[in-house]
């Protein structure tokens, strides 16, 4: 960074904070989606979720939900408005089966 810059601090808006949202989030940290998913990571979340809503289930599978639930943490930086209230059941069941399935 050069001398004459100030860092950049961002933060998400105020309306956007939820206590339920950040413990979800937290069940990824460390987590690295790409390192365990690599270029299929997209398509696997991608499709998880178009099943979700077509069906209102996902897989029963740890490994898969955590990546899930990773790639979506990231698509929340760079989609405005995402996550929006009616994304929460999603996550929600994502992270039902982290916590039920996990180690």
């Amino acid at each position: 960074m050069s001398e004459n810059r100030e860092p950049i601090v961002f933060q998400m808006p105020a309306d956007y904070y939820s206590p339920e949202l950040e413990k979800i989030w937290a069940l990824i940290k460390g987590f690295d989606g790409y390192s365990a998913y690599g270029e299929k990571l997209g398509d696997l979340a991608n499709k998880t979720m178009r099943e979700w809503y077509g069906n209102a289930k996902v897989p029963e599978d740890y490994d898969l939900a955590l990546a899930c639930l990773f790639y979506e943490s990231r698509r929340s930086r760079f989609v405005s408005g995402y996550p929006a209230e009616s994304d929460l059941p999603y996550l929600k069941d994502l992270a039902k089966v982290i916590e039920t399935c996990g180690d």
